[in-house]
């Protein structure tokens, strides 16, 4: 693969600029107008990077430095150069290279053929990636195109250049780096410092980093080192690829979660011949971008922020600005697994009760269906999904296509106390569990209550709630019990009378009234109570008891 411009290695991009300038070795003002113009258009053309190389990490920090190669020729002259690598001459092949000026190149295995096109006059500098099954390495050409050979310069000394610019390596792993300076006097480092979170120890020339943080895939790394006597400062800017040094950042949900304060990648597929703008990305809460390869750019939070943002990425054809797609990113910031509690669903032949709603008239043998989200905290705005982790033992508990509905239905005779263990996991995979208690009654119950009566007085009503530190219902009435006492009555499903009370007469929503429950205790479920006053009018309410 090769171009006569790209500001692009493996996949990495160059986030400052990587072409050296030594004395006369880039003459760009001596490239003709129609040059200039081409390689404005290859700019263009080749925004986006190729792909041959995204498979091999970049040669190691403290592997072997490979002499540049200085070359004088003239124009349409074919000039084979085969320059070393820091890898095993058996093993590798060059991949790709990349001239600054117009040219012809022609890869040839460990080697590579360089034409001057008609006109040029100057120094190019190429770049040149060479890979082997494991690693790549690169090296630099530096070719001084001449009218005649009489007027090459004697090459002299290959300038000193600083040392590492690259290199990968994984999560919390700690790496030695010794980086050159070029200074001719003894010097030591003063900082190093990183873009994202990262342990950083300095031992005089060589420092120790440790990348810290896993939800990016590059940091970059500012490293300032000075003379003994303070006479030189110089700084050098190293690009460092983070994770799986063998394959690219991989694709990124259209959903993502990130941690508050945490940066994220948002990496998305390009197709041959797309380029997008950082300028042109957008984002719900203004949060900051930062574009660092072809197709991947890199989200942070605002300070503080928690919430969802949307990121919209214009992508567009080179060729046709206007022939545009819209990439987005829904990010969750902050979430935290869900808030559940249990619920409890009470079957029987009149009504059915989820979490203490009675739904008449409902046949819940026939199956019904739950909400268990209904009564949860998702704790932010990612959607949440049930799964089943334990059945219940009698009767199918099915997850609807929706992923936050359950349907129920019970096996055919079956009466009793069954349960059932859900997860409930947000987009961010954070998940809690909650327990679904079932309680089905049997088919053919019906309620003994005595019917209702109308007599002389106004009719009464009520509400019940169940305390369960005092192991009692407290009752309160809405409206006045005149002249005489009354009667409570507490019944379960199934008709039995379980306990009764009289109620002092003038009793009233402001003086609330206690039913104490048998001594031997109540199961939780669902019970009926009926008040009867002595002018005989009766009530009749559903409670749940816990």
């Amino acid at each position: 693969m090769l171009h006569c411009f790209s500001p692009v290695k493996g996949w990495f991009f160059y986030f400052y600029s990587k072409i050296p300038y030594y004395g006369t070795v880039i003459a760009a003002t001596t490239a003709t107008l129609p040059a200039m113009k081409h390689l404005a258009l290859l700019i263009l053309l080749f925004f986006t990077p190729e792909l041959t190389a995204w498979a091999k990490p970049l040669a190691p920090p403290d592997s072997c430095a490979a002499p540049p190669v200085y070359l004088c020729t003239q124009p349409v002259v074919s000039n084979i150069i085969c320059p070393q690598f820091c890898l095993d001459t058996a093993s590798y092949t060059i991949t790709e290279a990349h001239a600054t000026f117009d040219c012809s190149l022609t890869l040839m295995g460990n080697c590579v053929r360089y034409i001057a096109l008609p006109g040029y006059f100057g120094t190019d500098v190429v770049t040149v990636i060479a890979c082997n099954a494991l690693v790549c390495d690169t090296n630099t050409l530096y070719i001084e195109v001449v009218a005649s050979p009489d007027l090459c310069t004697p090459t002299t000394t290959p300038p000193c250049e600083q040392s590492p610019s690259e290199f990968c390596t994984d999560y919390n792993a700690p790496n030695n780096v010794c980086p050159n300076f070029c200074f001719t006097q003894p010097y030591s480092l003063v900082s190093a410092t990183s873009t994202h979170p990262a342990q950083i120890t300095l031992n005089s020339q060589c420092f120790t980093y440790t990348p810290l943080l896993q939800t990016v895939s590059w940091d970059a790394i500012t490293v300032i080192a000075c003379t003994t006597d303070a006479a030189q400062c110089d700084t050098l800017q190293i690009q460092v690829a983070l994770g799986n040094c063998n394959e690219p950042p991989p694709i990124t949900p259209n959903q993502i979660c990130t941690p508050v304060f945490t940066p994220i990648d948002l990496c998305f597929e390009m197709q041959a011949g797309e380029i997008y703008s950082d300028d042109a990305i957008t984002t719900a809460f203004q949060c900051s971008i930062n574009a660092f390869a072809q197709s991947c750019i890199t989200y942070y939070p605002l300070p503080g922020f928690a919430g969802t943002d949307t990121v919209t990425i214009p992508v567009c054809m080179a060729n046709n600005p206007k022939n545009c797609r819209l990439q987005q990113f829904v990010v969750h910031v902050g979430c935290e697994a869900p808030n559940v509690v249990n619920d409890i669903v009470y079957i029987s032949p009149e009504w059915v009760s989820i979490n203490g709603s009675i739904i008449p008239d409902e046949n819940g043998y026939d199956g019904i269906t739950l909400q268990p989200l209904q009564n949860d905290d998702a704790g932010c705005q990612a959607p949440v999904t049930i799964s089943v982790i334990t059945p219940p033992g009698n009767g199918t508990l099915t997850v609807l296509p929706d992923g936050q509905q359950l349907q129920y239905l019970p096996d055919a005779g079956f009466s009793g106390a069954q349960t059932a263990s859900l997860q409930l996991c947000n987009a961010c995979n954070q998940c809690s569990y909650s327990t679904l208690n079932l309680y089905i009654a049997p088919a053919n119950t019906t309620t003994a209550l005595p019917p209702m009566q109308h007599g002389s007085a106004a009719q009464p009503t009520f509400t019940a709630v169940y305390l369960p530190q005092n192991q009692a219902f407290l009752l309160t009435f809405r409206k006045e019990i005149y002249p005489q006492a009354a009667y409570l009555s507490l019944y379960n499903v199934n008709g039995q009378l379980l306990h009764t009370q009289p109620v002092a007469s003038a009793a009233s929503n402001t003086t609330p009234t206690t039913l104490q429950l048998p001594a031997a205790g109540l199961p939780a479920g669902l019970y009926l109570l009926r008040l009867q006053t002595a002018t005989g009018n009766t009530a009749v309410i559903k409670v749940w008891k816990e």
